[in-house]
């Protein structure tokens, strides 16, 4: 499926495609259509595509072959994601024109991704880097589409292509993040990570939005262990894929303690094994280990691990950089420490 990255992609490049490409007519009082068509093209740019439609359409009523009023209504259909729609356009203007320009190609490889056709697109994409080896939007979306087709490797190469052009290109980072998920290259998602998220952990735009806590985050790996005044501890997680094959083991620190007597209660039932002094402090040391869990799946990497009593959470692990997937399993071997 076609993540949100790629939907945020194709309407802002969907913008730029006809950027001097809303092919404005001239102002023309005795000609309607120039009048239709200055009209429709200022609605596509003032985000109202919809409005545009039946303008286009009465142009086209009376003249069927009219390139300006076909392009506009592609384009009007390909922001509407009416995209088998747009495609019959495109395919309308390459047969009048008898070539189709860069920005048609990848309208329409696109529209055949979003529609499944993913080998049919990566062909269009093809012929727009034939003509343009340096086109960054194009190498991202043939991209998606060979990560669609599950050609994940090749994908890979797409998104390295383009960050060789554009190296700060976020979107092609993202979308290599989710590729290396699928090849669950675990040690290269987190140096992805730390790449994305800087190493001094700031904000950047594409993760700031006040409704989504998990836009931006920790790296844990980055970090010493955290202590608090009362525990201390750490937890090892084990992924295994739906063959049982061991595919991952990640060590993390950041654990929160919550200040709730179930979570003393539910220590409790395990044995002390072993007696941990660090910096004058000592630690009843006591291990267990958990195989079912709340785990919250982003779109690129497990973000937290969750223990609940009585469903109330009352520890929380964060380890970003595990790439989880349907069928996997996964074994959490933690040891907390509570202060004597």
């Amino acid at each position: 499926m076609v993540n949100k990255v790629f939907w945020i992609l194709t309407v802002s490049i969907s913008v730029l495609i006809f950027g001097s490409g809303l092919y404005l007519g001239v102002a023309n009082a005795q000609n309607d259509n120039s009048v239709l068509l200055d009209k429709a093209a200022s609605l596509i740019e003032l985000g109202d595509p919809k409005s545009a439609i039946p303008l286009l359409k009465e142009v086209l009523e009376g003249d069927p072959d009219n390139i300006k009023a076909l392009k506009n209504l592609s384009l009007a259909y390909f922001k509407l994601n009416m995209y088998a729609e747009s495609i019959i356009l495109f395919d309308k203007i390459i047969q009048l024109e008898g070539h189709g320009s860069e920005e048609l190609l990848y309208m329409k490889g696109v529209s055949l991704t979003v529609l499944g056709q993913g080998n049919e697109a990566v062909l269009f994409f093809d012929q727009v880097l034939r003509k343009n080896p340096t086109n960054v939007s194009t190498l991202i979306a043939k991209g998606v589409a060979l990560k669609n087709l599950q050609k994940h490797d090749d994908a890979l190469s797409s998104f390295d292509n383009a960050l060789k052009l554009e190296p700060y290109n976020m979107s092609a980072k993202l979308q290599r993040l989710d590729v290396l998920k699928h090849l669950k290259d675990h040690d290269e998602i987190r140096s992805s990570l730390v790449d994305i998220l800087g190493l001094s952990l700031e904000k950047i735009e594409f993760f700031e939005n006040k409704n989504c806590n998990r836009c931006y985050g920790d790296v844990p790996w980055l970090f010493p262990m955290r202590d608090t005044d009362e525990y201390i501890g750490s937890v090892q997680i084990k992924i295994r894929d739906s063959f049982d094959n061991l595919v991952a083991v990640v060590e993390s620190d950041m654990i929160d303690y919550p200040v709730h007597p179930l979570f003393d209660k539910m220590l409790s039932k395990y044995p002390v094994s072993r007696i941990l002094e660090k910096d004058g402090i000592s630690y009843e040391m006591r291990n267990f280990s958990i195989n079912k869990a709340d785990v919250e799946i982003n779109d690129y990497f497990m973000d937290r691990l969750a223990i609940s009593s009585k469903l109330i959470p009352v520890l929380f692990s964060y380890n970003m950089g595990i790439a989880v997937e349907e069928g996997d399993s996964f074994v959490a071997e933690w040891e907390i420490g509570k202060r004597i």
